[in-house]
């Protein structure tokens, strides 16, 4: 081969190899800036003695050059491109956080770190939450380069600080509404007072109420717990602002972080206050105040006593108006004033059930979706666990607030193991009776599938185990048994027979007697409604069982309950696919969906894209008929209550042109039922899981 030949041989494979390297280049930018991560590449040209100590080094990795970014990062900190990030030192780019222990750590786990926890606050940004990953490149000695991926939970840490918060709040206006059943109309101001004061971690605080004089009467919790009576008559135009600006414009709660008199003529004037009226019809109920947080009063302070007060004014004012009513029908006043409570107890459990159930809906579910692909041991993992049992505890709370109101819906599991349910809860059920009491479990293998509501048994059990433990104060034991009971003559299956038996006090057979009917308790100090085994016992009958009770006094309690099998002893579950869904729940049919609300459209949309369905998706009833008119569908999956058009007039709009149209409702409304009384309708109830939507969906298709 000549020179020349040569030559062009050598150009060829030059200009190759060049087209090869960009071609990997802009593959290697391609993944870059695909990624959601933050990404980012620093050098330093002299290289770092690793031999150095730790603290130099640590001086010294703030000195390194950034290589390269990805567009993550850049958008981030409000760059179009990561050009900025390129040439500049590690101490200039990254601010905020505890860079150095995150440092000290990649050196001691030499030079490498994965999947640390890192807080940092970035300006303009706040608070931010990361998963952060080193890796070095360690040449003759001398550290040479640095990978770090950061992945971005902060908005995961926002829904678990959320949840948490909306959680607090449901406790705190179902304890409010667990006083207001069962405590003493004299002793109740003390006792929703106590309850405020510990929820916004006030020092003490005042509860004035309006008597059937229209004068008013004041308690007052200091921070020993001890309630005191002061002034017990007096009118609000004798006190200072701005408590008696609380008959006047005031009409939403207001917060002073500043000293102001206090209601207690002569008393150390209070450094933060928060106040909230109790108004009813235009007219001043109640009003009540907590004092001297350690830190100022905030927004979350205020909702939060907004919350108890919007529930607690229809309440006293029912009471009030009781109290004056009953001196002229004294014999009428009980069942008056329990209708009262429990019509307000409705209204508390409905008003917040629908936002609330549209909210843990895409909470639990979002959850659930950041677990796929996730290593066994992975701390991320671990972390979203949390965030979706706190989701599973709060979805629990809303749903024993609904059943104090009757507006819960039984929403039947048939394929329900009751060994199950008592394994997932048992840790749970340890913790909650305290150390002092032995649990002993002991569950039959015999079992056969029941037929009720997964989360209506574990509140079964969880009642049951409070009355056992509060009836063992000094410890005690604590048995739970499940037994198979063979078929009686009328019963051709048998029945799951589960007993809680406990070594306490035992009860009178006059106690034994009325233990199920509503409201009868024999606990004090607001600890008890007296709706727990009234409620028990509903659910079992809706069930098709029966519950039984063996006491007697010093000779604890027993309570047995049966449940009867299903015709056939049922599959456990299809297992879940990598994607969540198992085959069995799969379909390929064109779904029309329509909801209003954002997040729980997106949600429900990703649910049936993943399990193989073709979705048209629409915001509201008009838009779902326009789409409907482009191509024709299977199946209707639409939310009952929207504006305009509701999803009853929806489905009966399609049916015109397509009268055998398949329809599936979803409702965050509990019980209610909004016009489809006298259709055969099927509905599904918020929250609910991918796998119980995908089976109803299943179900409905496949009928004929």
């Amino acid at each position: 081969m000549g020179t020349s030949a040569l030559g062009k041989r050598n150009e060829q494979l030059k200009s190759d190899a060049i087209a090869e390297l960009v071609k990997v280049n802009a593959r290697y930018r391609t993944l870059m800036d695909a990624s959601s991560d933050f990404l980012t590449y620093w050098e330093s040209v002299e290289g770092l003695d690793i031999c150095l100590p730790i603290k130099e080094q640590i001086d010294l990795l703030y000195r390194f050059v950034c290589v390269d970014a990805n567009d993550a990062i850049a958008k981030a900190h409000g760059f179009e491109t990561s050009d900025p990030f390129i040439g500049k030192q590690y101490k200039d780019i990254i601010l905020g956080g505890d860079q150095g222990s995150v440092f000290e750590v990649f050196i001691k786990n030499k030079y490498k770190i994965d999947d640390y926890p890192l807080k940092e606050e970035l300006p303009d940004l706040g608070t931010m939450y990361f998963i952060v990953s080193m890796k070095g490149t360690v040449e003759n000695g001398r550290l040479r380069h640095v990978w770090v991926s950061a992945k971005n939970i902060t908005l995961l840490k926002i829904a678990e600080a959320e949840l948490l918060r909306r959680q607090a709040t449901i406790q705190l206006i179902n304890d409010v509404a667990q006083i207001l059943l069962t405590a003493p109309h004299e002793a109740a101001p003390a006792l929703i007072l106590r309850r405020m004061i510990e929820a916004t971690h006030s020092r003490g605080g005042f509860f004035v109420a309006r008597g059937t004089d229209g004068h008013l009467r004041c308690a007052a919790v200091q921070g020993d717990g001890a309630a005191i009576d002061f002034e017990k008559t007096f009118k609000l135009e004798e006190l200072d602002p701005p408590w008696r600006d609380l008959g006047g414009a005031m009409s939403a709660p207001r917060i002073f972080n500043a000293p102001i008199t206090p209601l207690q003529r002569g008393a150390t004037p209070q450094r933060r206050t928060l106040m909230a009226p109790l108004g009813r019809a235009g007219a001043l109920v109640a009003f009540f105040s907590v004092h001297d947080k350690p830190d100022d009063y905030d927004d979350r302070d205020r909702a939060l006593v907004e919350g108890v007060a919007e529930q607690l004014a229809p309440v006293l004012s029912a009471r009030l108006a009781e109290a004056c009513s009953a001196r002229q029908q004294a014999s009428l006043e009980a069942q008056l004033l329990q209708s009262q409570k429990m019509e307000a107890l409705g209204r508390l459990a409905s008003g917040i059930a629908h936002d609330f159930n549209n909210l843990l809906t895409v909470i639990n579910s979002y959850a659930e979706f950041a677990t796929f692909g996730l290593r066994e041991g992975d701390p991320l993992k671990a972390d979203i666990e949390q965030i979706s049992d706190a989701g599973q505890r709060a979805a629990a709370l809303t749903r024993q607030l609904l059943t104090f109101s009757r507006k819960q819906n039984l929403m039947v599991t048939i394929k329900l193991s009751l060994n199950d349910v008592i394994m997932r809860l048992e840790k749970m059920m340890q913790r909650l009776i305290g150390e002092d009491i032995e649990l002993i479990v002991n569950l039959s293998e015999s079992l056969n599938f029941i037929m009720a509501d997964k989360s209506q048994i574990e509140q079964i059990l969880m009642n049951l185990i409070v009355n056992a433990r509060d009836a063992m104060p000094k410890g005690g034991k604590l048995f739970i048994q499940t037994i198979h009971m063979g078929p009686e003559n009328h019963n051709h299956f048998g029945y799951a027979v589960l007993k809680v038996r406990d070594t306490g006090q035992g009860m009178s057979a006059e106690v034994k007697e009325r233990i199920f009917e509503s409201f009868f308790t024999t606990k004090v100090d607001g600890r008890g409604t007296g709706l727990g085994l009234s409620i028990i016992h509903e659910i079992i009958e809706q069930a098709g069982g029966d519950i039984t009770v063996d006491s007697a006094p010093g000779e604890g309690a027993t309570f047995t309950l049966r449940f009867p099998y299903i015709n056939q002893r049922l599959a456990l579950p299809a297992a879940l696919s990598h994607h969540g869904v198992s085959d069995a729940l799969r379909g390929c049919e064109r779904i029309l969906l329509v909801e209003d609300d954002a997040s729980v459209r997106r949600l429900v949309q990703r649910m049936l894209t993943q399990a193989g369905y073709r979705v048209l998706s629409a915001a509201s009833g008009q838009a779902a008929l326009g789409l409907y008119m482009s191509q024709p569908i299977d199946l209707i999956l639409t939310d009952v209550v929207m504006p305009e058009m509701n999803g009853w007039a929806l489905v009966q709009a399609l049916k015109v042109t397509q009268p055998d149209l398949k329809a599936l409702y979803m409702s965050g409304y509990p019980g209610e039922s909004h016009g489809l009384e006298a259709l055969d309708f099927q509905l599904l109830g918020k929250p609910f899981t991918a796998e119980a939507l995908l089976g109803k969906l299943r179900e409905i298709l496949d009928a004929p």
